[in-house]
């Protein structure tokens, strides 16, 4: 009877669960539950945007070899989350997002397939066998787009990069850069007039190498419709029509990347007469203001912590000094959390400002380079032209206070011309104001003649209605310093076999650039930060390093300078070849013969005791040093010692205890039982 009521229940419930399975994923296939802390596998909304909006079929390939997967833990667990996160864009995509899984071999039809999609092949041993891992795209129209190879070290930007190829893929318009400059960043004029070669900024070209450039005139009536991002160089003494075409520019949602400074050097360098310091700013006060974004009026942004050294003497004498008005901003000073500035690791900047968000305003303001807490706010007029840069070192004195050097800002705004466009302008009558002089045409046109974009006339002639607020929300990065642009504040310029090498000493290009190539995506790209990664630090011997570098570091420099002056003092204290032992010697002493050194003059009784107090000192320093520098690893060998005791030790003591005391009881309960049975 049990055996007949069992067989319908056991078919009634295979049927249950088959029925559950079928409708699951029918109806629960794009269900996801994500655990992680850093919700690693939940697709941001930007990237759902950016999957439903896609126009064409796309297919991914993926790449990744099975030797690799195979002897490289860590690749392995990064390539299964590459492989998680293409199926997640591919549900998100409504199944024009197509994903394929390759496995490339040595010498198989796979391999193939991944050097002619232009996949990047490394070595894995001697034998030169390529393993591969990266990704190749293709939209139904033939456009291609490739990661030669995925890096763990970005791990945090997994989704963005996927998304930004997808992008790429379905939008294959080349994105226009319109370029608004009142620095020579298309080569000196100058010496073009003089018929000398100029070259343009390295910033600039690597801008021009991968999207369509267009120069716009000072006198611009209106940014045209095309300009997918508006590049702004030190905006000085523009033109009222010029500033409106800008404000409504941003108030339709446009993208642009906006370099001002309060004391620009390329610009005092570019127009100033020879020897004259002269001051050369921009602020772009009219709009930002409407923004609610605020330059520090005629304010330097001194920083102790991040100084540059420069030679403060003539060419004939070297005097060495941390010169607080130039700036190499490190990697801990870079936002790391952001797509444009995420894998930068230095950023020469001169003579920066400083930004600020306006209280009440709405857009959000976000900091991408900020200052030490070792710095202040100084008076630009002391940095200008050739500074005392003693009297600057003596009356610099840290605020405690990060100051905001660069920034993205997001959001809806206001005008800036609230009552409509500015009234008509006549040639004499531009935006300058008394003793000021009319902006010099602009430096960002080519020596060569070219076609300016934007009609120039002294009535401001807009097509478009008046906007008043935002259309849409703009999205914009301010840089309160324009001399970061310049190529000889980041690149080293050698000759090689007659043509000229650039190499970059920061990553002052690599900035620009990225900024550019941010802006001109989706909104929704834009909107992407940097996830967390799977592999975790050690977050604990990290907290330890750091709090001892605070607490010892000081010390250890106060003993690195005494030690080296002690060293002088020891050197200066030794009798000199061919000096006199003793202020008046005898008539009849030896002459000393240069360079010899076994003619050595006596040390006097002074300088013998001298010697011996430096030696001691000396060695009583190093010896303080040696024990400082040991005291930085101390507490981090403390916590090694306690993990080695905890994982080798203490866990088999553990196991050993709870398996002793487990004994002892069930030998009592045997007891227990063996004497109630035998009573």
């Amino acid at each position: 009877m049990k055996s007949y009521l069992s067989l319908p229940v056991l078919l009634l419930a295979a049927a249950l669960l088959i029925g559950v399975n079928l409708g699951a994923d029918r109806w629960l296939s794009g269900a996801r539950i994500d655990l992680t802390q850093d919700k690693l596998f939940t697709l941001s909304p930007g990237t759902r945007q950016t999957m439903a909006e896609i126009e064409q079929p796309i297919t991914l390939r993926f790449f990744m070899s099975e030797r690799l997967m195979r002897e490289a833990p860590t690749y392995a667990a990064y390539g299964q989350r590459v492989r998680d996160m293409l199926r997640e864009f591919s549900a998100a995509s409504g199944g024009k997002l197509i994903v394929v899984d390759k496995t490339p071999s040595a010498f198989s039809e796979e391999e193939d397939q991944a050097l002619k999609a232009g996949l990047q092949g490394v070595p894995i041993d001697a034998t030169g066998e390529l393993i591969y891992f990266g990704l190749a795209g293709e939209a139904k129209d033939g456009r291609k787009e490739t990661i030669p190879f995925f890096t763990p070290e970005r791990e945090s930007f997994l989704e963005y990069d996927l998304a930004r190829l997808v992008y790429a893929l379905d939008h294959p318009k080349k994105a226009v850069v319109g370029i608004l400059a009142t620095l020579p960043v298309e080569g000196d004029l100058r010496a073009a007039m003089q018929g000398l070669p100029t070259q343009p900024w390295v910033a600039i070209d690597q801008i021009k190498q991968l999207m369509e450039v267009r120069n716009l005139t000072l006198d611009v009536n209106e940014i045209p419709e095309e300009v997918t991002v508006l590049l702004i160089i030190h905006p000085e003494k523009l033109p009222q029509k010029t500033l409106y075409a800008i404000d409504q520019y941003f108030l339709k949602g446009g993208h642009g990347l906006i370099f001002v400074d309060p004391l620009s050097e390329v610009g005092a360098a570019a127009y100033g007469p020879a020897g004259a310091a002269m001051r050369s700013s921009s602020d772009l006060k009219p709009i930002l203001d409407a923004w609610g974004v605020i330059l520090e009026p005629d304010k330097i942004v001194a920083d102790g912590q991040y100084a540059r050294r420069i030679n403060a003497g003539m060419a004939t004498e070297t005097i060495p000094i941390d010169y607080p008005g130039w700036i190499s901003l490190p990697h801990e000073a870079i936002n790391n959390s952001d797509n444009v500035t995420a894998n930068l690791e230095v950023i020469n900047v001169a003579t920066a400002g400083a930004l600020r968000k306006k209280e009440g305003a709405t857009l959000t303001f976000e900091p991408l380079l900020t200052s030490s807490d070792k710095a202040a706010l100084m008076p630009a007029e002391r940095f200008q032209g050739m500074p005392d840069f003693q009297s600057l070192l003596r009356d610099f004195k840290p605020t405690g206070q990060r100051y905001t050097l660069a920034a993205r800002v997001r959001g809806n705004v206001v005008s800036a011309f609230p009552d409509g466009p500015p009234k008509e302008e006549s040639d004499d009558k531009t935006s300058e104001k008394p003793g000021e002089k009319k902006p010099s045409p602009s430096p960002s046109s080519s020596p060569e003649p070219t076609k300016p974009v934007g009609e120039k006339s002294d009535t401001v002639k807009s097509t478009k209605p008046h906007l008043t607020k935002s259309a849409a929300p703009l999205s914009a990065i301010i840089v309160a310093d324009t001399d970061l642009l310049e190529d000889r504040f980041w690149v080293d310029t050698q000759e090689f076999f007659g043509r000229q090498v650039i190499r970059p000493n920061a990553n002052n290009g690599d900035f620009a650039f990225n900024a550019v190539e941010n802006l001109a995506g989706s909104d929704a790209l834009i909107g992407l930060r940097s996830r967390g990664v799977s592999q975790r630090p050690f977050e604990r011997i990290i907290a330890l390093q750091k709090a001892a570098e605070l607490r010892l570091r000081g010390t250890e420099q106060a003993l690195q300078q005494k030690v080296a002056d002690l060293t002088r003092k020891l050197a200066a204290a030794q009798p000199k070849p061919g000096a006199p032992a003793t202020p008046t010697p005898a008539p009849d002493t030896e002459q000393t013969i240069p360079g010899d050194s076994s003619a050595l003059p006596a040390p006097t009784a002074e300088q013998t005791a001298a010697i011996a107090q430096f030696q001691s000192e000396l060695l009583a320093a190093r010896q303080e040093l040696r024990t400082v520098r040991g005291d930085l690893r101390k507490d981090i060998r403390h916590l090694e010692r306690w993990v080695q005791f905890i994982n080798i030790a203490l866990m088999p003591i553990f196991v050993a205890v709870f398996a002793i005391g487990l004994g002892l009881i069930r030998h009592r309960q045997r007891r227990r039982r063996l004497s109630k049975m035998s009573a």
